[in-house]
């Protein structure tokens, strides 16, 4: 990936944290001449790239932008795949889901548009793909009552030894 200097760049991936999906608006400032490998530990994979430095939108403050291996980066912001906390609750409020999946929430096509042809980090490996769960929206935008889990947007590939994706697949196939 190929950044410039005041280039809008939207980050989502999986947080170390709480394994929930996030989702960041930032604007470049530095770029790097190469990006910079980063382990996860002493002489381990590489699970990150540094790219420069960064802000987030609004804010001031600078930070390095490191990017995970498994994010999805697109150019520019306020674009239409939504996380899922940004779907609101019939109930009011929003949540998350801390699965270690990228829960999306959306039209189905309208996000596959976006992976397969957006992305600039495309194209987007499977193992990504097969962590994508689409969260279940109503017609009135609000994320459906009662519905624990969602659907995987891409079925067909097989991510093993993931316990919500197994789950998923375990309620789909009954």
């Amino acid at each position: 990936m190929q950044f410039k200097v005041g280039q809008k760049l939207t980050i989502i991936q999986i947080s170390n944290a709480l394994a929930h999906t996030t989702k960041d608006e930032i604007t470049m400032v530095s770029v790097l001449p190469e990006p910079q490998p980063l382990p996860s530990y002493v002489n381990g994979p590489v699970t990150a790239h540094s790219y420069g430095t960064m802000k987030f939108r609004g804010k001031r403050k600078l930070y390095r932008l490191d990017i995970r291996t498994e994010a999805l980066v697109f150019d520019g912001w306020d674009i239409p795949v939504k996380i899922d906390r940004e779907v609101a609750n019939p109930m009011g409020g929003f949540s998350f889901s801390g699965n270690a999946c990228f829960n999306l929430g959306g039209d189905p096509a309208l996000l596959k548009e976006w992976i397969e042809n957006k992305a600039l980090n495309r194209p987007v490996p499977d193992h990504v793909k097969g962590k994508i769960v689409v969260v279940p929206v109503g017609e009135d935008g609000f994320r459906k009552d009662g519905e624990r889990d969602g659907t995987l947007l891409y079925p067909e590939i097989r991510i093993h030894g993931h316990a919500v994706i197994d789950r998923i697949r375990a309620r789909a196939a009954a």
